[in-house]
């Protein structure tokens, strides 16, 4: 009897291990998405600020005093094409790029002064060294 109720155990306990297995498989996209989509919504937060203010010199010739210095103090963004003289001027065009990393958010302002956003994400996918174990991960999704 004492045997018999031993084996169920193992048998539960098992069983258990493979459905929080299969969870965590089916789990683990939807978390990589999740995280890489708060990379990238802060990164694109960070970047709307100096955008607001580059998109006032570009369209307007309004200098704000110390805009550049302001984006060199962030190792995280670099601006190309806007300075002409160390400014940002009427007319003049260009890019930031916010790179924290993990994701490289770039805002293109025209000579005009209209503003598109793109991305991409650094993120890597995680390893699996398990041949099997990628079979079966791969079958989930």
């Amino acid at each position: 009897m004492w045997a018999i109720g031993r084996v169920c155990d193992c048998i539960e306990l098992m069983i258990v291990v493979a459905i929080i297995g299969i969870l965590a498989a089916v789990a683990m996209p939807s978390y990589r998405e999740y995280v890489a989509q708060s990379y990238g919504g802060s990164s694109l937060k960070s970047v709307a600020g100096f955008t607001n203010n580059v998109l006032v010199c570009v369209q307007l010739d309004f200098n704000f005093a110390g805009l550049a210095t302001d984006i060199a103090n962030f190792t995280e963004l670099t601006a190309d094409d806007f300075t002409a003289g160390g400014a940002f001027t009427e007319g003049v065009g260009g890019q930031l790029h916010w790179d924290n990393g993990e994701c490289v958010v770039t805002a293109n302002v025209s000579t005009v002064g209209l503003l598109s956003y793109s991305a991409s994400a650094l993120v890597a996918p995680l390893p699996i060294h398990n041949a099997k174990l990628a079979q079966v991960f791969n079958l989930l999704l």
